[in-house]
């Protein structure tokens, strides 16, 4: 199977092979193996990092489908080469791992993402009001009602106590994101 999706995280497995999460338009979250990604002779080991969106085949395995021909269509380079904006990414992407289920696929929810990192690719926008923007339309793709933005500049607000509620866990990129943010 052909797929394109956001690499959500990676999870090292045996001692060469990856459990990747990917999040895709046409699929939802699956995970999937990689075998070989962390041999030194992997061709699609930099295709597999954190917020890349790659197209890859998927072909069946035992436990998992295995990762094929990965390649990069876009890595967000941008975004990836500034700590306040990786910051911002990284959060976005601990809360699709924490709050989207596997195999339920939401277009509305990919365009929310997608959307996302393509902003915080780009140098003009404010990783902040990323965040904040991006909090209130995600939780409202994910069925959270329609919130108001705050105006806080860099420190706690309710969406991030909400966003951890339903996450039901603490999401360790919500602190880096205001750290980076103040130091910007």
């Amino acid at each position: 199977m052909h797929i394109e999706g956001i690499v959500v995280k990676k999870v090292v497995v045996r001692e060469h092979d990856q459990l990747v999460t990917l999040y895709t338009q046409n699929e939802g979250k699956l995970v999937a193996i990689a075998k070989g990604s962390l041999s030194h002779r992997s061709r699609q080991a930099s295709a597999l990092d954190d917020g890349n969106l790659i197209r890859c085949e998927l072909v069946g395995g035992k436990n998992y489908p295995i990762i094929t021909s990965a390649q990069p269509i876009r890595c967000f380079m941008n975004a990836k080469s500034s700590l306040a904006s990786w910051a911002v990414g990284q959060f976005f992407l601990q809360t699709l791992d924490a709050m989207v289920f596997e195999r339920q696929p939401d277009k509305r929810l990919w365009s929310v993402y997608s959307k996302i990192l393509h902003l915080l690719d780009e140098k003009n926008q404010s990783p902040l009001s990323v965040l904040r923007h991006g909090q209130a339309e995600m939780l409202e793709a994910l069925g959270h009602g329609s919130h108001v933005v705050p105006n806080a500049g860099p420190v706690r607000t309710e969406l991030d106590d909400l966003s951890e509620a339903i996450a039901q866990r603490k999401l360790s990129a919500i602190g880096l994101c205001y750290l980076f943010a103040q130091l910007v």
